[in-house]
């Protein structure tokens, strides 16, 4: 699950009950055992390496643009991103 993570960070979060799914196993047992493995939800932690990304890539090229950043990360709305971001 967590390397699914990591290999679509530019994607929106699949959702705990597909990212299940697709490791063979129950939601709950999902939710239960990444939490007690990385001390936070699925999606925090999703999240929080979604932007790590993002800020390496504001470092890298500080010409981009916000709203071509977001569209980059998988965002629809640059104000969604930018919520998320701080």
């Amino acid at each position: 699950a967590e390397n699914y993570l990591l290999t679509y960070l530019t994607q929106e979060f699949p959702g705990v009950d597909w990212l299940a799914d697709k490791v063979g196993i129950s939601s709950t047992g999902l939710k239960n055992g990444f939490k007690q493995i990385y001390g936070c939800s699925i999606y925090k932690y999703f999240r929080h390496h979604k932007m790590k990304v993002a800020q390496t890539v504001l470092v890298q090229n500080k010409k981009i643009k916000i709203k071509d950043l977001a569209a980059q990360m998988g965002y629809t709305s640059a104000a969604k991103f930018a919520a998320a971001y701080r």
